[in-house]
């Protein structure tokens, strides 16, 4: 199946944009993530570092906890870990979640800072008391050393987490956070990603399509006035000026082809016309010479049976010139048609008493209606009634028939000439209307007629403003319809 070039342009435009979006995605997503890993990670070591400054009693790391837990952004207590271990390393506190896979002892503690040159002098026994504690500092006391921090990675009961690692001379701290909080706002991200990229998608789409469609427009315009040329409008040429650059040199060679189409289109017409018209005369008179000298020579003489044979192949060659000539008038739309009231019913009436005197052997029957009457060149659609029986007869078979028929509707008047044949091959069907072609190519040497019949008769059907039709039946049989339009008598007036 082919697609439109518009829609060819909008999945296009929406593939190409997909896989824009789709990238941008990905690296926004693996950016985000690392900026909320970081960020966490530097919550931890700052918050961590902080904790392990304090001295709190036993019941207090466990408030401290929860604070923690909706400082950190914790959506349950179970997604953080706290432990809290003196400077012996005897755990002080540790969550009531601990994970048993996390094993402390496995942590990558950072070295203890230096407790300062006053802290050296004095008796250990007078540091600050282990965590757990109240300590008040007395008065003028050395201020505790900066904690060292470090960041761990661990992974307990299939979870990872990320840890602030904080140490002091006196205490060290331990605070982690699971990674599931940050894969939770990473899948919120997701998703927000999974709306958001197919609605922009259809909106690209969407907008391609108007697009193309805008960009399209000289191509229809161009296309319109193309379908207008007609072969009596090859002189028409197309405006190049107001098109874009990449259409106007379209336009233009477009002009030039048309160009070459008048020259070689009136060259022909003019060729076939002009042989016609140039033939008319010298037929006529050898027509006449010939009939004089027949009517002279002996009854029933050789020289009367010879020139009897030449009169019919001049009589042949008249019929041709006669309808090559209204061939290039209608090719050239030069036909002139004199529009008259004409009886249809009484021509078709009279047309099948004419078709049983030619055809004896044949059943010709009619259909008829009363007072079917048309504005027509009575003397073309005359021709082209007696072409469609003359075709009707010669294609005939043995003891076969001939159906006359007519119909009328509201706008138009259909003539039917159905007859027995004995089939058409589809490679015929498609060439029966051209020039000079015969079907039945066995048979054309007996059967009258060059080929110009039908294809001179939808000619004419066309100049009246309808057309001929074939169709053939299932029984083999071969039908012509002939559609001619009800013209007022108003309207041919004025034409």
């Amino acid at each position: 199946m082919r697609l439109s070039f518009r829609l060819r342009i909008a999945l296009l435009s929406a593939l190409l944009a997909g896989c824009a979006l789709a990238g941008f995605a990905a690296l926004t997503w693996w950016f985000v993530r690392d900026i909320r890993v970081q960020q966490l990670e530097a919550d931890l070591a700052e918050q961590a570092g902080r904790e392990s400054a304090r001295r709190l009693p036993p019941g207090g790391w466990q408030q401290s906890e929860a604070a923690l837990a909706r400082t950190l952004g914790a959506r349950n207590p179970a997604e953080m870990l706290l432990l809290v271990e003196d400077a012996a390393g005897a755990a002080v506190y540790r969550s009531a979640h601990w994970p048993t896979g996390a094993d402390d002892k496995q942590f990558p503690w950072p070295p203890t800072p230096n407790p300062g040159p006053l802290a050296r002098r004095i008796d250990p026994r007078m540091l600050p008391p282990p965590p757990g504690s109240l300590w008040v500092p007395r008065s003028g006391a050395e201020p505790p050393p900066e904690p060292t921090v470090a960041i761990a990675s661990f992974r307990a009961d299939g979870i990872a987490w990320r840890a602030g690692l904080a140490v002091t001379p006196y205490s060290r701290v331990a605070l982690a956070m699971s990674l599931a909080v940050v894969d939770a706002d990473m899948a919120a991200l997701r998703n927000s990603f999974l709306l958001a990229v197919p609605l922009a998608l259809a909106l690209i789409g969407l907008g391609s399509w108007l697009v193309a469609a805008r960009a399209l427009n000289p191509v229809r315009r161009l296309n319109a006035s193309i379908r207008a040329v007609t072969a009596a409008g090859l002189d028409q040429r197309l405006a190049a000026h107001e098109q874009d650059r990449e259409f106007e040199e379209l336009t233009l060679a477009f002009n030039e082809m048309l160009g070459r189409l008048q020259k070689s289109f009136r060259q022909a017409s003019r060729f076939s016309a002009d042989a016609a018209h140039e033939l008319k005369t010298p037929l006529a008179i050898l027509q006449g010479q010939i009939e004089r000298e027949i009517n002279c020579a002996d009854a029933g003489s050789r020289i009367q049976g010879v020139l009897s044979g030449i009169l019919d192949e001049v009589r042949r060659l008249s019929a041709i010139s006669r309808k090559l000539l209204l061939l290039a008038q209608a090719d050239a739309a030069q036909l002139r048609l004199q529009l008259a009231p004409f009886d249809l019913s009484a021509a078709l009436l009279a047309l099948a008493e004419d078709t049983r005197m030619l055809a004896p052997t044949l059943q010709v029957s009619e259909d008829v209606p009363p007072g079917i009457t048309i504005s027509a060149d009575g003397n073309l659609l005359l021709q082209i009634l007696h072409n469609l029986v003359s075709n009707a007869i010669k294609y005939n078979v043995d003891g076969g028939w001939i159906r006359i028929a007519a119909s009328c509707s509201l706008e138009r008047a259909t003539v039917t000439i159905a007859n027995a044949a004995a089939g058409i091959s589809a490679q015929d069907r498609e060439r029966l209307f051209e020039r000079f072609y015969r079907a039945d190519r066995t048979r054309e040497r007996r059967i009258d007629g060059v080929g110009l019949g039908l294809s001179l008769s939808r000619e004419l059907a066309r100049a009246h403003g309808g057309n001929l039709e074939l169709e053939v039946q299932e029984d083999r049989s071969v039908q012509l319809r002939l559609t001619l339009p009800l013209i007022s008598l108003s309207a041919s007036s004025q034409a």
